[in-house]
């Protein structure tokens, strides 16, 4: 057997009656330094996905920050309509970063919140219409649904409701 330069093998091999066993054993050469050609390419990468990665990050910390303002705004957006039209404005912000992400949870939590600002602002057949849409993507076929989702759709369906009963009622004024 010819063996290539810079190369051992060992081999030993035991002939029996019904089977043959050959055991190889190849030690290959040192190639090179670790910065030849290779290795530049595989920098190269590395800068593309610590590039990535750092604009994920910012986006996930950006996406924190609206859903603490939306928060806020929202808690407020029952006694104030300009407080629920902000919370609008922040959960549209933060539904786009989420888009960005390819977060598709937290992209429907994100439509969800904007549901709840439209039930703010009365806005109830679109406010309803977004929560039965998120309901049914809540529910996949062959797949477990999520069942955090499927309670916010709960709770906003719940709020829907209140405010369509709050509206149709008359205001009981009781004299002073």
């Amino acid at each position: 057997m010819s063996v290539p330069d810079g190369m051992e093998v060992e081999s030993q091999g035991e002939t029996e009656a019904a089977a043959e066993t050959v055991t190889t054993t190849a030690i290959v050469p040192f190639v090179g330094p670790a910065w030849e050609p290779a290795s530049r390419q595989a920098i190269r990468w590395s800068r593309v996905l610590i590039g990535y990665e750092t604009r994920v990050s910012k986006l996930r910390v950006a996406t924190l920050w609206f859903s603490t303002l939306g928060g806020a705004y929202s808690a407020l957006g029952d006694a104030r309509q300009s407080h629920s039209l902000k919370a609008l404005q922040l959960a549209q912000i933060q539904l786009r970063l989420a888009t960005a992400l390819g977060d598709d949870g937290l992209a429907a939590r994100c439509r969800l919140f904007v549901a709840w600002s439209k039930i703010q602002a009365g806005d109830l057949v679109a406010a309803a219409t977004i929560v039965a849409r998120e309901e049914r993507r809540a529910l996949p076929t062959g797949s477990r649904p999520d069942p955090q989702l499927l309670q916010m759709c709960a709770a906003a369906q719940q709020k829907i409701n209140l405010k369509r009963l709050a509206m149709q009622a008359p205001l009981a004024i009781e004299p002073a």
